[in-house]
This record gives C-alpha cells, sequence and structure tokens, in this order.
C-alpha cells in the first residue's frame, strides 16, 4: 500500500492505494501522525485502497483511531467501500469516524 499526500488550500488530502496487508498500518500510522500535528484539516481518501479478506484490517482500524484521537479535528474519510464502513460503524461507538461519499464533499464539509 502507498500513500500519498496533497495539500489543497489548508486541506491536507492522504489517498491510500494498493492492498492492506497486516504490517502496513505500522508504518502508516507513523507517517500519518506525523501529518496530524502540522494540519487541522484533513481528509483521507479511501477510493483506491483494496481490502483483501481480513487481513490487516483490524490493525488498520486501530491506527485511524489513533489518529483520530490526536487529531484536533476529526479527519474526513471518504470513498470508504461499504464492506469496511460497515466496520467502521460497528466499531465507532464515539462516532469519531466523520464517512463522505466523495472528496468533493468532504473537503467543502470543513468550511
Amino acid at each position: 500500500m502507498k500513500t500519498m499526500t496533497e495539500k489543497t488550500g489548508e486541506i491536507l488530502i492522504v489517498s491510500f492505494n494498493g492492498t492492506l496487508d497486516f504490517e502496513t498500518p505500522i508504518t502508516m500510522k507513523k507517517n500519518l501522525l506525523s501529518y496530524i500535528h502540522s494540519n487541522d484539516k484533513i481528509v483521507m481518501n479511501l477510493e483506491n485502497l483494496d481490502f483483501v479478506g481480513s487481513c490487516g484490517i483490524s490493525n488498520f482500524l486501530d491506527a485511524l483511531a489513533e489518529i483520530n484521537s490526536h487529531a484536533t479535528q476529526n479527519p474526513h474519510y471518504c470513498h470508504v467501500k461499504t464492506e469496511f464502513c460497515k466496520l467502521i460503524k460497528a466499531f465507532d461507538h464515539d462516532q469519531h469516524f466523520d464517512l463522505y461519499d466523495d472528496l468533493d464533499h468532504a473537503t467543502k464539509s470543513f468550511s
């Protein structure tokens, strides 16, 4: 899995590309925590992220939850695939995941 960033105005867009595996969330979390400290408005674009079985999903959810807990504003997530969206909603008791259908809605929701 690759992580790419793009700054659009005051919003940092983090796009994930590739397949999620067991070890990916560990590296991803370290990188994203550094982004969190220097950016208040972050959109996580999961459009090109593939989930194969359950491998790595719990680590990925844990990493995202930790990132959310360090953010001054909850990151906005877009293009979340249906099966992953169900898992997030099942485990997101504190409503820390702000989910949007597309990048445009996710970025505009900060204003």
